[in-house]
């Protein structure tokens, strides 16, 4: 049950005929405080809807390890609403699975908001992950199951490496803007391995190649030097970024901005935002719900 604070604003806004997106946040946090998510993990379904709804979701530290896009044909949407519509019985008054109508207008909705509720996820946290729904309930699953079972897997070992001090990737970890400004290190998008090897400075632009080791962010340049960093990371880090009187120019990268001063630290957090958007990408397609 909600504390008694929440209930109240939740019941004014009832009265008022809309419930604010936050809200529902906060009362989506108090049940995801209960043991039984903390132990068991949570399926979020038809929340959020919209991109706005996404960010609130946000900010208040609620990130899916996966966001599963269930892509369909819209005929074998309505063929599938048509169906369910015969199985409830018209007491229940679910006049959603019985009238096309009111499923037209929902889809409609969806089809308006998922295109940038998807690109929210693609390019902040690249934990989006498409599946065939057209297949039958049991593939589906399936491969839902192995999508989250990854995911899963990729954070426990994450867990395990940093807690016994060792460096570890953390692609898939769905980190926010202001964890990677705050943890970016001194050598910025520049791969350490090759400054030391073979003392060329690389920009980086991969991020299944970035690493965290001593609570910092590195980026690697190829897979090689990713494995080679994560083996013995300080042994990669005694050479320093060379540094001019007021920094040194970033090469031009294709998929990065050219204009930036190393070694500084300010501005830390646009730095993540622009590097981030730049090294993923989503490509908005025809979607049927949100999982």
């Amino acid at each position: 049950a909600l504390h008694f604070s929440l209930s109240q604003k939740a019941l004014a806004a009832l009265k008022l005929g809309k419930v604010s997106d936050e809200i529902i946040v906060e009362a989506l946090q108090h049940r995801m405080a209960a043991d039984d998510v903390l132990t068991r993990g949570w399926v979020m379904d038809d929340f959020p809807l919209t991109a706005e709804q996404a960010g609130v979701l946000t900010r208040a530290g609620i990130v899916p390890h996966r966001f599963i896009i269930l892509d369909a044909p819209e005929a074998v949407i309505f063929a599938r609403g048509r169906e369910l519509g015969k199985e409830i019985p018209e007491a229940t008054g679910d006049l959603v699975q019985r009238e096309t109508a009111l499923q037209r207008k929902r889809y409609d909705a969806y089809s308006k908001h998922a295109p940038p509720l998807r690109a929210f996820y693609a390019l902040t946290f690249d934990n989006v992950a498409d599946i065939d729904a057209a297949k039958i309930e049991w593939a589906v699953l399936s491969r839902a199951v192995e999508e989250v079972s990854f995911a899963v897997s990729r954070r426990l070992e994450y867990y395990r490496r940093t807690c016994q001090g060792l460096a570890a990737r953390i692609y898939g970890m769905c980190f926010t803007e202001e964890r990677f400004a705050t943890g970016e290190s001194s050598w910025s998008w520049y791969c350490p391995v090759s400054l030391t090897l073979s003392n060329e400075l690389v920009p980086c632009s991969d991020p299944r190649c970035m690493v965290e080791w001593d609570s910092r962010i590195f980026w690697l340049s190829s897979e090689e030097k990713t494995e080679l960093f994560i083996k013995d990371p300080e042994s990669f880090l005694q050479v320093p970024l060379p540094g001019v009187p007021g920094g040194i120019a970033a090469p031009a990268h294709a998929d990065m901005p050219a204009a930036r001063l190393l070694p500084s630290r300010s501005g830390g957090q646009e730095r993540a935002r622009r590097r981030m958007q730049a090294v993923h990408c989503a490509l908005p397609g025809q979607t049927l719900e949100l999982v």
